[in-house]
C-alpha cells in the first residue's frame, strides 16, 4: 500500500476519459450529513478505531471501498492520522493510493481545500462522512450510477421507510468539475461548509439527484450515533448475502444460530480457518460416538454434527466479516466437511460390524467412504476448470453450480440425524454407499461428456 506525503499534488489518478468513479474522500471524524441530531450524543462515544464486526471502522471503509473498486483514497485527517496511518501500513490487504491531507493544513471549511482533493480526478468522486458503515453494494450502485449518468449529478442516498431525513445519510457523490467551477461560491451564507453549498448549487440547477436505499435491502449504509447502533450494524454485515452453498436447513435454521456463534467468535479473535478446525474436531468427534453402535451414543453423534454443522457456517461468516476470504479457507473448509463425512461413513461400517452385522455392513461404509472420496476429487476438479476457464455455456454452469451445492450443503447433517432418532443408520449407510457412489460417477460423465466439455 502507498502512503503519500500530505502534498495534494501526488494523488493516484484516474486516467481514464470516459467518467468514472474510482476516488474516495473520506472524513474519519467530520459529518457531512444535513441532519446534526445524533452528533452531539455520539461525540467522545464512536471514533475511527471504534471495533466494527471484528474490525477498526476506518479500516472496515477502506476494505469495503476497495473491494467495491475504488483504487484511490484522500483522507481529510485529524490527531488521529498517525494511528491511522500505522493501522493501514500493518494490512497488507490494503492496496488502495492513500493521500493524507491534515486539516491543521487543510481545514475542510476552506473551498480550496476541496478544490485540492478533487485536482486531478476525472468524473466524481465519493465522499464519505465519519462514523458511517455501508454495503459493498451501495458503492457499486453509486459506480454504476456515474457511468451511466456521466458524473454530471450531486447523487445522495436516500433512506425510504421511517427514516426522518432524506439527506441525513453520510455519503455524497461530487462531480469533480462542479467541485472546481466557482458557482457554488455564490449561494446563499446560509448553508455551513463548500459541500453543503455544492449542494445547494445542484439542487437549484437541476443537478442533485436521490438514490433510494433501505436498511432492508443489499444498498444501505447506517451511521453510528451510539454504540448500541455498532451492534445493529453488524447484524446487518451478518446478514449480507450468504455463500452460494446454503440448503434449506442452513437457510432457516443453522444460520440463525451460528449468527449468535459468529459475533462470539470475532470478539474472541478466531480466524475463519480455527473456526474451520473446531468445525472438523467436533465433526471427528460425532464419528467417535457412531463407531460406538449404541443407540444414545448415535444420537449423541447426531447431535454433535448437526453443531458441527452449525460452527461450519460461521468460518465464511467470519472471513466475509473481516475480510479474510481465501481460496486455502475454502479449501480447507470443503476438504475438512467431506473428511467427516467419511469419518461417520467409516464409523457406522465399523459400528454395524462390531455389533453383528457382519462383514457387508463394514463393506457398505467402506464403499460410502470411496464414494465420498472420489465425489471430491471430482467436484474440486470440477472448481478448479471452473476458475481456470470457465464454462461455454450458462448450461454447464447451472449443473456445476448444482453438483457443488449438493456435495457442499450441510443439509446432510439434519438427515444423519433424523436416521439416528429412527435407529435406521444401518438403512442410513445402505443409502450412503449407493448415493456417494452414483453421485460420483453421475458428475464425471457430466464433466467428461462432449456436449457439456468446457
Amino acid at each position: 500500500m502507498a502512503t503519500p506525503a500530505s502534498n495534494p499534488v501526488s494523488v493516484g489518478t484516474s486516467v481514464a476519459a470516459a467518467p468514472t468513479l474510482d476516488t474516495a474522500i473520506l472524513l474519519p471524524t467530520l459529518s457531512i450529513a444535513d441532519d446534526q441530531s445524533c452528533e452531539a450524543e455520539r461525540l467522545g462515544q464512536i471514533g475511527p478505531l471504534t471495533p466494527v464486526g471484528g474490525l477498526p471502522l476506518f479500516l472496515r471503509t477502506v476494505l469495503t471501498l476497495q473491494r467495491a473498486g475504488i483504487a484511490n483514497i484522500v483522507v481529510l485527517s485529524g490527531v488521529e492520522e498517525d494511528s491511522l496511518k500505522r493501522l493501514l501500513s500493518k494490512d497488507s490487504r490494503c492496496v488502495a493510493m492513500v493521500r493524507w491531507m491534515p486539516m491543521r493544513e487543510f481545514p475542510p471549511e476552506d473551498a480550496r481545500t476541496w478544490e485540492a482533493a478533487v485536482q486531478n480526478i476525472q468524473g466524481a468522486c465519493l465522499v464519505i462522512g465519519s462514523r458511517t458503515v455501508f454495503s459493498r453494494g451501495l458503492i457499486e450502485q453509486l459506480r454504476q450510477h456515474v457511468e451511466v449518468c456521466g458524473g454530471q449529478h450531486v447523487v445522495v442516498a436516500t433512506y425510504v421507510g421511517n427514516k426522518p431525513s432524506a439527506d441525513s445519510t453520510e455519503l455524497m457523490v461530487l462531480p469533480a468539475g462542479l467541485v472546481r467551477g466557482a458557482g457554488w461560491r455564490a449561494v446563499s451564507a446560509r448553508h455551513r461548509t463548500p459541500l453543503h453549498l455544492i449542494k445547494a448549487q445542484a439542487e437549484a440547477e437541476g443537478r442533485l439527484q436521490r438514490i433510494p436505499i433501505s436498511m432492508e435491502s443489499s444498498l444501505w449504509c447506517q451511521t453510528l450515533c451510539r454504540s448500541s447502533a455498532v451492534e445493529e450494524a453488524e447484524q446487518r454485515l451478518l446478514q449480507a448475502p450468504k455463500g452460494p452453498y446454503d440448503g434449506v436447513i442452513d437457510t432457516y435454521f443453522n444460520r440463525k444460530v451460528a449468527n449468535r456463534l459468529t459475533r462470539l467468535f470475532v470478539n474472541a479473535g478466531w480466524s475463519p480457518n480455527a473456526i474451520t478446525s473446531l468445525s472438523i474436531l467436533i465433526g471427528l468427534l460425532s464419528a467417535v460416538l457412531f463407531a460406538q453402535g449404541a443407540y444414545v451414543a448415535g444420537v449423541i453423534g447426531a447431535l454433535l454434527f448437526q453443531v458441527s454443522a452449525i460452527v461450519d457456517c460461521c468460518d465464511g461468516d467470519v472471513a466475509r466479516l473481516t475480510f479474510q476470504e481465501s481460496r486455502f479457507g475454502e479449501r480447507l473448509d470443503l476438504i475438512g466437511d467431506n473428511v467427516v463425512h467419511m469419518a461417520i461413513f467409516g464409523a457406522l461400517g465399523w459400528a454395524g460390524y462390531a455389533h453383528g452385522g457382519g462383514s457387508l455392513l463394514l463393506t457398505l461404509g467402506l464403499f460410502a467412504m470411496i464414494g465420498n472420496g472420489f465425489s471430491l476429487w471430482v467436484v474440486m476438479r470440477m472448481k478448479e476448470r471452473d476458475a481456470r476457464q470457465g464454462w461455454t455455456s450458462p448450461v454447464q454452469a447451472e449443473r456445476s453450480a448444482f453438483i457443488v451445492k449438493n456435495l457442499a450443503s450441510r443439509d446432510f447433517s439434519i438427515v444423519v440425524l433424523l436416521f439416528a432418532v429412527l435407529n435406521l443408520l444401518n438403512v442410513f449407510l445402505w443409502l450412503a454407499a449407493i448415493g456417494s457412489n452414483l453421485f460420483w460417477m453421475m458428475t464425471a460423465w457430466i464433466t467428461r461428456s462432449p456436449s457439456l466439455r468446457a
